[in-house]
């Protein structure tokens, strides 16, 4: 008997945590937040480039009015830091076109001279 209920406590406890954790995953999926807006009216476009020493205005607009979401990494850098530039290019896309989600990749199994 005492076995049985230690059981069923365990058991109760789980559901009650899966039903916690599943509640949490829906009301993010429901408001979706963090996702890029999708309708199959337009085939969705993903960018991934290096934005090395830095995009320019036109760059920046067709990047901000063409794709959902954007993926920058390094690239060669030949003045100041690839952080910042990426960091630059980012908030520009951003205030273009705010639905856009910018990435930042980081591949730091291949070091790349700076």
């Amino acid at each position: 008997m005492r076995m049985e209920l230690v059981w069923w406590q365990s058991f109760t406890r789980r559901l009650l945590v899966l039903a916690a954790v599943l509640l949490v995953c829906c009301r993010a999926l429901a408001a979706d937040e963090g996702y890029p807006e999708f309708t199959w009216d337009r085939v969705p476009l993903y960018a991934h480039l290096a934005v090395g020493d830095g995009l320019k205005a036109e760059q920046i607009e067709f990047l901000a009015d063409q794709f959902s979401v954007i993926t920058f990494t390094g690239g060669t850098v030949t003045n100041g830091s690839v952080e910042l530039n990426i960091a630059a290019s980012a908030k520009a896309i951003k205030q273009r076109n705010p639905k856009v989600k910018v990435i930042f990749y980081w591949a730091s199994d291949m070091p790349k001279p700076q």
